[in-house]
């Protein structure tokens, strides 16, 4: 998987100039050393001079381990937390 990746970002790239790229799809069943060892490898492909977001990632866990790269995170856990009111809640108890 990391060669279709590393592939599919060098012609996103080649398409250009963008003021912004996203890493996607890393979070839907894929055991967490997998999709950590992607990131590692797109991290070391990105330009320094575009802001990266991470789409769906899953739990705040992810986003701590995200990377050096990774700039923003995008993740529906608050909405539905927020949702239910869990979040307000789990603390106050």
């Amino acid at each position: 998987m990391p060669a279709l990746r590393t592939e599919s970002l060098d012609r996103i790239l080649e398409l250009g100039p963008w003021t912004g790229i996203a890493i996607g799809g890393l979070s839907v069943g894929e055991p967490k050393d997998r999709m950590y060892a992607t990131i590692d490898v797109l991290e070391a492909r990105l330009p320094a001079t575009l802001p990266v977001i991470l789409w769906a990632s899953d739990f705040r866990r992810t986003w701590s381990r995200g990377g050096a790269r990774v700039d923003m995170f995008d993740c529906v856990a608050p909405t539905r937390g927020g949702a239910t009111a869990r979040h307000s809640l789990q603390r106050a108890r």
